[in-house]
């Protein structure tokens, strides 16, 4: 099967593009599903005209349907261009450095919560508006 019938095919199965509901966004899906089937400029023309005339309603003028191919075709290649661009960005990319661990305390843990005890009671102390020394005294 080649792409022009397949693209028929899918079309067919797309919901119809009415005036007031989303038709011109709906056109312009269509116009862009007949340049992502790979179709010709005058296949997508065919195919996009034959979907005017059974699908849509009211039907485009001529101008405005090939408007809508010409936003078509620019959005396809915008498309291709982010598609590239991803590419060489993947192909660019080197793995990252390891990232240095600081070395584990090593001292034992009771002088380890000791010293965050003694930390704990500094901010206590600072918020009451003191020092840890002067507040030894009292």
């Amino acid at each position: 099967m080649d792409n022009y019938t397949r693209c028929m095919a899918y079309l067919e199965k797309l919901d119809p593009a009415v005036s007031g509901s989303g038709g011109h966004n709906q056109t312009l899906r269509v116009a862009c599903e007949c340049i992502r089937f790979g179709l010709s400029d005058s296949e997508a023309w065919e195919a996009l005209k034959w979907f005017n005339a059974n699908r849509c309603s009211p039907p485009w003028k001529e101008h405005e349907l090939r408007h809508k191919l010409t936003d078509a075709q620019r959005i396809a290649s915008t498309e291709r261009a982010k598609h590239v661009g991803r590419q060489k960005t993947r192909r660019a990319y080197t793995k990252p450095a390891a990232i240095e661990r600081p070395a584990a305390d090593t001292r034992p843990i009771v002088q380890q919560s000791a010293q965050a005890e003694e930390l704990w009671w500094a901010k206590v102390a600072k918020e009451r508006g003191t020092t840890l020394a002067e507040w030894d005294r009292e």
